[in-house]
């Protein structure tokens, strides 16, 4: 337990005569002992507790959307909130609820992982916020054109007005302009600076989401793709023809092309049999025709026909897409839509592409490689929709209380005279409480950007994002009222039931302060001391088994850093052998530890 000591200089008369009188002390007066005030630690509050797990998850969105932290290390700050988080469960579950022990203790979590957020914004990896040295700062450009690329979109499919562009349009060039004065003295700027930026940017982003979803322009809700999808088969067909016309085709592979046409055309009926092609029926498809042009494009460039030359497109293309995924989970971290598991597999699958363009920019990235990673941010998202749309929601560290109905007091019933037995009342007719309505067909969630496919070969053609969030509203439900009391009753219900939670609250308080006996402070004690050394042994052993990416610059680490290898300052120096063997000490004490306490179990 952690104590505050306050000390007071007070000096004791009896002891200071005696010292003074007396040959027991030969140097003289004997200064006395230092009266100590133990103060226990204030108890949090729940409340303050959970507005502080909200606030470090909004941290750790903030972070991962200015770079400062890498998809690794947001993956790694949220496995420490899903632990805090589980932690809060259990000691909420308990008998009696949380003792002031383990909310003093979930405090304590809570304060690490703040320190741990801070190491991580603070290092090599991402962006370090505590370094003045200049920076490229490329992400911002990336995100600059995607959201200008979004503008454009809006604009093409309606869900823009003029009004609406030129405001947006407006806030990007004051952006573009503060960028500028950081850039004046040497064309860089410092970490520091380039989040300035980037936070406004994401302000940004999140009022060109509002102005696309507010109803004044199209409803992208409703919108179809069906245009879209015609137009991108038109081009597959001239490639065909093409191809067949230059030689480059055989009529054998044009015929298998023809199949994966067929397999388009099967997915496209099924679509409009409603009438339209909602956006995920437009993923699915966009996955489809990128899979007839990667078969076109492989053919063409085998020893059957006219062997073609690889066409490249640039990487850019792969971040402007990214760099939007990535801020639709950041958005999904910092409103709830989110569960700390979600977020933690949506960052795993986001570290997926990333590990697969850091393997094909290396050479350049031809087409086909672009559709493949295309297709690859297709299906996340597919995924990332579906977990933004579903029910589960991280609602903080305190569950939601229900309060259980007053009953009254039970009574002696009253006999009831002797003669006829009386006649069984008749069932109440039930009554429907707000019904739940039936169940809707799923719609689509709202689209945030409309990316067309290109009018050149080398343009990238993938699926539009949505980033909305879940919606929180639940239905409200009426209680029926089917009991009618007189005002006395009422109050005297309403005594009983609070003098009836006092003195359950009062023996809940008993029992728990008498289970916390001396055997379970030295459990707890141990066992945070294993928990500590079995973290330091995974962080070294996670350390050892990485290997540099070649990371090019831009993605979301450092331009031009070894992600996976770069050391934390607080890290330098550690001692591994001497903590291998506190590690062996505590495994060795960890048996007894766990029989003392299946004894108080």
């Amino acid at each position: 337990m952690i104590q505050n000591v306050s000390s007071n200089a007070a000096v004791n008369p009896a002891a200071a005569l005696a010292a003074s009188g007396q040959q027991n002390n030969a140097g003289g007066n004997a200064a006395a002992k230092q009266e100590k005030t133990v103060t226990k630690k204030a108890v949090p509050a729940l409340s303050e507790l959970d507005a502080k797990a909200w606030m470090l998850r909004q941290q750790v969105g903030a972070a991962l959307y200015d770079r400062s932290f890498t998809l690794r290390e947001g993956e790694r700050a949220l496995k420490r909130m899903e632990a805090i988080e589980a932690y809060a469960n259990e000691i909420f579950a308990k008998e009696g609820g949380p003792t002031d022990r383990d909310l003093r203790r979930l405090a304590n979590r809570l304060n690490n992982a703040d320190k741990l957020l801070d190491r991580l914004s603070n290092n090599d990896r991402g962006i370090n916020l505590s370094s003045l040295e200049g920076i490229d700062g490329r992400d911002i450009d990336v995100v600059q054109a995607n959201l200008a690329d979004r503008i454009r979109h809006g604009l093409n499919d309606g869900s823009l007005t003029e009004d609406e562009a030129k405001v947006l349009v407006a806030q990007q060039d004051q952006l573009a302009a503060l960028e500028a004065k950081f850039r004046e003295s040497d064309g860089k700027l410092t970490a520091g600076e380039m989040k300035q930026v980037m936070d406004q940017l994401r302000k940004s982003a999140d009022a060109l989401n509002q102005a696309r979803n507010n109803g004044v322009g199209v409803n992208l809700g409703s919108y179809s793709y069906a245009d879209a999808v015609n137009d991108r088969q038109a081009q597959l067909e001239k490639m065909l023809a093409d191809g067949l016309k230059a030689g480059s085709l055989t009529e054998a592979e044009a015929e298998t092309v023809r199949n994966q046409f067929a397999v388009v055309n099967e997915e496209e009926a099924t679509a409009l049999q409603n009438g339209k092609v909602d956006w995920r029926e437009w993923v699915n498809l966009s996955s489809s025709m990128n899979d007839a042009e990667i078969l076109i494009y492989d053919l063409q460039r085998n020893d059957d026909g006219k062997r073609l030359a690889d066409s490249y497109v640039d990487v850019v293309q792969v971040d402007k897409r990214q760099a939007q995924q990535l801020e639709g989970l950041t958005r999904g971290i910092d409103n709830g839509s989110l569960t700390n598991e979600e977020a933690i597999s949506l960052l795993d699958l986001q570290q997926d592409i990333q590990r697969s363009e850091n393997k094909l920019v290396r050479d350049g990235l031809t087409r086909s490689e672009f559709l493949r990673l295309q297709n690859e941010m297709n299906d996340y998202s597919l995924v990332a929709a579906d977990l933004q749309s579903n029910s589960d929601r991280y609602d903080g560290l305190t569950p939601r209380i229900t309060v259980p109905p007053v009953l009254p007091p039970v009574t002696d019933p009253v006999k009831p005279p002797a003669g006829p037995a009386p006649v069984e009342p008749a069932a109440p007719p039930v009554v429907a409480v707000n019904p739940a309505p039936a169940p809707e067909a799923p719609v689509a969630p709202p689209v945030t950007a409309n990316e067309a496919a290109p009018a050149t070969g080398n343009a990238g053609t993938p699926a539009p994002e949505t980033d909305e969030a879940k919606s929180s509203a639940t239905p409200s439900v009426t209680k029926e009222d089917d009991t009618v009391l007189s005002a006395g009753a009422q109050e005297a219900l309403k005594r009983a039931a609070s003098s009836y939670g006092e003195i359950r609250d009062r023996f809940a308080e008993f029992m728990t302060k008498a289970m916390a006996d001396s055997d379970r402070r030295v459990i707890d004690r141990v066992s945070e001391y294993l928990d500590k050394a079995s973290e330091r042994r995974k962080e070294e052993g996670e350390r050892s088994e990485r290997v540099s990416d070649n990371r090019k610059p831009g993605v979301f680490g450092k331009p031009g850093s070894d992600d996976d290898n770069a050391i934390w300052p607080g890290e330098r120096g550690r001692d591994v052998a001497a903590e291998a063997k506190v590690g062996a000490y505590l495994a060795g004490v960890k048996p007894a530890v766990v029989t003392v306490q299946n004894k108080i179990v």
